[in-house]
């Protein structure tokens, strides 16, 4: 018996509150999502509404309700790793910036490309979409 999207593999480069819940959405509708961070991890992991600071290895209530249901593994679009997974994948959400002309560094997640951002797309497997937030 099927159900819901058990059979979509989705690949999660995103960070702040859009691109994570898009993710948890397809998560919560039985996806697998996959969530990629740079080795300082996702600055959501650190936020609270009220600023105050957390305990060493705790994570924030927010980032918890974002990223629930989804597995987590530190890497780049580059890595050997994340690529064999985004050769598997049917989905790749993310929220670089194609421009650096837009921010500083041309990204807006923690997990910064060292691959040009539009390169993602030739990353991915014939049947794969890319959903840029």
């Amino acid at each position: 018996m099927k159900f819901g999207l058990r059979d979509l593999r989705v690949i999660d480069f995103t960070s702040g509150i859009a691109g994570p819940y898009c993710t948890k959405l397809l998560a919560d509708a039985g996806a697998e999502v996959i969530k990629v961070e740079a080795e300082t991890g996702d600055p959501m992991r650190r936020w609270t509404s009220s600023g105050a600071d957390l305990p060493p290895g705790e994570d924030g209530a927010l980032f918890r309700f974002l990223n629930t249901s989804k597995r987590s593994m530190i890497g780049s679009p580059d890595s050997e790793r994340v690529r064999d997974l985004i050769d598997s994948c049917d989905l790749v959400v993310d929220d670089f910036i194609a421009s650096p002309s837009q921010s500083e560094s041309g990204v807006r997640s923690g997990v910064e490309p060292t691959v040009p951002v539009d390169a993602l797309d030739s990353l991915l497997p014939e049947s794969g979409v890319r959903l840029s937030i």
